[in-house]
């Protein structure tokens, strides 16, 4: 059985919370944090699905949001659970497509309820370093098209009107960029990326 990998970033109540969702075989506590500056590389290390968040943090409900912003700065997708005391807390609020409201005066099973609904809703916040592999295929993308667009005008001004001999130089520069490329980054971070993008390819034509 795959368990939904939770994490919990609190001020108070990780210990008890933890201990709560110990209870359920289907849910891994993947990391807690419970300082505002640990929570974003804790995130990228646990790469969980589904992040637990109070939303007041030392008296301060703007800490909250803050932290919301950040973490969705760094990947919108990933799937987050407000979790607070305070119905009044989100007015005048637009809580974000990513993140939804549960209040700690409800049943916990609307908690895990919600949790199940959060994990299921999409995979791509499974891998923390899938946003970065994303970024990364852009910038391919992006230096491919100028690649295009300089090896155009090159041809031009050389006067290259064989067809064959365009794509060729084309072709040349692009196995150049892609060397390179594997040579910072390592030939396995790239295959790692590929598979990672296959992988939830296929995870969202399933689902």
């Amino acid at each position: 059985m795959n368990k939904v990998r939770v994490f919990l970033a609190d001020d108070k109540n990780n210990d008890a919370l933890s201990k709560a969702l110990a209870e359920y075989k289907n849910i891994y506590i993947a990391g807690t944090a419970a300082r505002v500056k640990d929570i974003l590389p804790r995130l990228k290390q646990s790469s969980p699905q589904v992040i637990i968040l109070d939303l007041k943090w030392f008296g301060s409900d703007e800490a909250g949001w803050k932290i919301i912003e950040k973490i969705n700065h760094w990947n919108p997708y990933i799937k987050i659970i407000i979790h607070t005391s305070y119905p009044d807390i989100a007015k005048g609020r637009a809580i974000p497509p990513n993140a939804q409201v549960v209040f700690k005066s409800e049943p916990f099973d609307n908690l895990i309820e919600a949790i199940m609904k959060r994990s299921s809703v999409s995979s791509i916040g499974t891998n923390s370093d899938l946003l970065d592999k994303i970024h990364l295929l852009r910038l391919l993308l992006a230096i491919f098209a100028l690649l295009l667009i300089t090896t155009g005008v090159i041809a031009h001004f050389m006067g290259i009107e064989n067809t064959q001999s365009l794509i060729s130089l084309t072709l040349t520069a692009l196995f150049g960029i892609t060397a390179m490329t594997l040579l910072i980054n390592s030939a396995k971070q790239a295959d790692q990326t590929i598979l990672s993008v296959i992988e939830q390819v296929i995870g969202r034509l399933r689902s």
